[in-house]
Protein backbone atom coordinates (compact mmCIF):
# COMPACT_ATOMS: atom_id res chain seq x y z
CA UNK A 1 0.00 0.00 0.00
CA UNK A 2 1.61 3.44 -0.98
CA UNK A 3 1.24 5.94 1.25
CA UNK A 4 1.40 9.94 0.33
CA UNK A 5 1.69 13.17 2.76
CA UNK A 6 2.37 16.93 3.11
CA UNK A 7 3.93 18.25 6.04
CA UNK A 8 3.50 22.09 6.16
CA UNK A 9 5.43 24.47 8.08
CA UNK A 10 2.62 24.38 10.95
CA UNK A 11 2.96 20.96 11.13
CA UNK A 12 6.94 21.76 11.35
CA UNK A 13 6.50 24.00 13.96
CA UNK A 14 7.65 26.70 11.97
CA UNK A 15 3.93 29.12 12.26
CA UNK A 16 4.14 29.16 8.39
CA UNK A 17 1.49 27.27 6.65
CA UNK A 18 2.72 26.46 3.21
CA UNK A 19 4.08 22.76 1.94
CA UNK A 20 7.42 22.19 2.28
CA UNK A 21 8.28 18.53 1.74
CA UNK A 22 5.90 15.43 -0.14
CA UNK A 23 6.75 12.41 1.16
CA UNK A 24 5.49 9.41 -1.03
CA UNK A 25 6.19 6.20 1.04
CA UNK A 26 5.88 2.60 -0.05
CA UNK A 27 4.09 0.19 2.93
CA UNK A 28 4.84 -3.39 2.14
CA UNK A 29 1.99 -5.59 1.59
CA UNK A 30 1.67 -8.23 4.53
CA UNK A 31 5.06 -10.51 4.49
CA UNK A 32 4.13 -14.22 4.41
CA UNK A 33 6.63 -16.22 6.17
CA UNK A 34 8.49 -18.55 4.23
CA UNK A 35 9.22 -21.43 5.45
CA UNK A 36 12.50 -24.12 4.67
CA UNK A 37 12.08 -27.45 4.00
CA UNK A 38 14.68 -28.76 6.05
CA UNK A 39 14.33 -32.10 4.55
CA UNK A 40 14.54 -31.02 1.10
CA UNK A 41 17.69 -28.55 2.25
CA UNK A 42 19.41 -31.95 3.86
CA UNK A 43 18.21 -33.94 1.09
CA UNK A 44 19.92 -31.88 -1.55
CA UNK A 45 23.09 -31.48 0.67
CA UNK A 46 23.74 -35.11 1.26
CA UNK A 47 23.03 -35.70 -2.61
CA UNK A 48 25.95 -33.10 -2.98
CA UNK A 49 28.52 -34.99 -0.25
CA UNK A 50 27.49 -38.39 -2.23
CA UNK A 51 28.71 -37.11 -5.39
CA UNK A 52 31.27 -35.38 -4.05
CA UNK A 53 32.58 -39.07 -2.24
CA UNK A 54 31.97 -40.98 -5.40
CA UNK A 55 34.93 -38.45 -7.46
CA UNK A 56 37.26 -38.46 -4.12
CA UNK A 57 37.14 -41.93 -4.81
CA UNK A 58 37.65 -42.44 -8.04
CA UNK A 59 40.88 -40.15 -7.61
CA UNK A 60 42.00 -42.06 -4.50
CA UNK A 61 42.12 -45.60 -6.38
CA UNK A 62 44.27 -44.08 -8.48
CA UNK A 63 46.58 -44.33 -5.82
CA UNK A 64 46.21 -47.90 -5.98
CA UNK A 65 45.96 -48.79 -9.16
CA UNK A 66 49.53 -50.31 -9.79
CA UNK A 67 49.12 -52.27 -6.47
CA UNK A 68 49.11 -56.20 -6.89
CA UNK A 69 50.21 -57.45 -3.33
CA UNK A 70 47.87 -55.06 -1.22
CA UNK A 71 44.84 -54.38 -2.37
CA UNK A 72 43.14 -51.85 -0.66
CA UNK A 73 39.40 -50.25 -1.58
CA UNK A 74 37.59 -46.98 -0.52
CA UNK A 75 34.38 -46.00 1.21
CA UNK A 76 33.31 -42.77 2.17
CA UNK A 77 30.78 -41.49 4.98
CA UNK A 78 28.58 -38.58 4.96
CA UNK A 79 28.20 -37.07 8.01
CA UNK A 80 25.47 -33.73 8.83
CA UNK A 81 25.24 -32.46 12.32
CA UNK A 82 23.60 -29.49 13.26
CA UNK A 83 24.70 -26.71 10.48
CA UNK A 84 28.22 -29.04 9.65
CA UNK A 85 27.96 -31.31 6.49
CA UNK A 86 31.13 -32.94 5.33
CA UNK A 87 32.34 -36.03 3.48
CA UNK A 88 34.91 -38.50 4.99
CA UNK A 89 36.77 -41.22 2.84
CA UNK A 90 39.06 -43.58 3.93
CA UNK A 91 40.93 -47.11 2.53
CA UNK A 92 38.92 -50.50 3.84
CA UNK A 93 40.85 -54.14 3.69
CA UNK A 94 43.54 -56.08 5.46
CA UNK A 95 44.81 -54.48 8.52
CA UNK A 96 48.35 -54.22 6.54
CA UNK A 97 47.60 -53.14 3.18
CA UNK A 98 45.25 -50.39 4.93
CA UNK A 99 48.41 -49.29 7.56
CA UNK A 100 50.47 -49.43 4.08
CA UNK A 101 48.17 -46.48 2.34
CA UNK A 102 48.29 -44.52 5.29
CA UNK A 103 51.79 -44.87 5.70
CA UNK A 104 51.75 -43.35 1.58
CA UNK A 105 49.17 -41.04 2.48
CA UNK A 106 50.64 -39.49 5.80
CA UNK A 107 54.20 -40.22 5.14
CA UNK A 108 56.57 -41.41 7.81
CA UNK A 109 59.79 -39.70 10.29
CA UNK A 110 61.63 -43.03 9.82
CA UNK A 111 61.89 -46.04 7.47
CA UNK A 112 63.27 -48.81 8.49
CA UNK A 113 63.60 -50.44 4.73
CA UNK A 114 66.27 -50.60 2.14
CA UNK A 115 65.41 -50.12 -1.53
CA UNK A 116 67.29 -51.42 -4.32
CA UNK A 117 69.89 -49.89 -6.20
CA UNK A 118 70.01 -51.83 -9.49
CA UNK A 119 67.52 -51.63 -10.40
CA UNK A 120 67.50 -48.01 -8.75
CA UNK A 121 64.34 -47.77 -6.95
CA UNK A 122 61.37 -45.40 -8.15
CA UNK A 123 58.27 -45.06 -6.66
CA UNK A 124 54.88 -45.48 -7.76
CA UNK A 125 53.66 -42.22 -6.16
CA UNK A 126 54.99 -38.57 -5.82
CA UNK A 127 53.91 -35.97 -3.01
CA UNK A 128 51.31 -33.75 -4.06
CA UNK A 129 50.04 -36.55 -7.25
CA UNK A 130 47.31 -39.05 -6.77
CA UNK A 131 47.76 -40.78 -10.12
CA UNK A 132 50.44 -43.82 -9.92
CA UNK A 133 52.89 -44.21 -12.25
CA UNK A 134 54.55 -47.38 -12.92
CA UNK A 135 57.81 -48.04 -10.10
CA UNK A 136 61.06 -50.19 -10.52
CA UNK A 137 63.07 -51.62 -7.90
CA UNK A 138 62.56 -53.76 -4.83
CA UNK A 139 62.69 -53.86 -1.03
CA UNK A 140 66.02 -55.59 -0.63
CA UNK A 141 65.87 -55.20 3.74
CA UNK A 142 62.89 -54.79 5.62
CA UNK A 143 62.07 -54.07 9.19
CA UNK A 144 64.68 -52.62 11.89
CA UNK A 145 65.90 -56.46 12.79
CA UNK A 146 67.22 -57.15 9.38
CA UNK A 147 68.60 -53.53 9.00
CA UNK A 148 70.36 -53.90 12.16
CA UNK A 149 71.72 -57.53 11.34
CA UNK A 150 72.73 -56.27 8.33
CA UNK A 151 74.75 -53.47 10.09
CA UNK A 152 72.30 -50.85 9.47
CA UNK A 153 71.90 -48.48 13.04
CA UNK A 154 69.97 -45.52 11.60
CA UNK A 155 66.66 -45.86 10.01
CA UNK A 156 66.76 -44.59 6.35
CA UNK A 157 64.47 -40.99 5.69
CA UNK A 158 60.74 -41.21 6.27
CA UNK A 159 58.69 -41.58 3.52
CA UNK A 160 57.42 -38.36 2.10
CA UNK A 161 53.49 -37.47 2.68
CA UNK A 162 51.25 -37.85 -0.81
CA UNK A 163 49.27 -35.01 -0.11
CA UNK A 164 50.87 -32.70 2.68
CA UNK A 165 49.29 -29.26 4.02
CA UNK A 166 47.96 -26.90 1.35
CA UNK A 167 47.93 -29.23 -1.23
Amino acid sequence: MAGRGKFSDTQLNTGVSRSLIEVYGVMPAELKAWKIDDTYVKGRVLNALRDAGKIIIIQLNRTVATWVEHKVTFQYQTHITGDEASVSCFPTGDIESVNIWNYLNSGTSERWAVMSSNPKWASKTKPGRLVAQAGAGHVVLAGKGQMMAAGYTQPMPGIQALVGPGQ
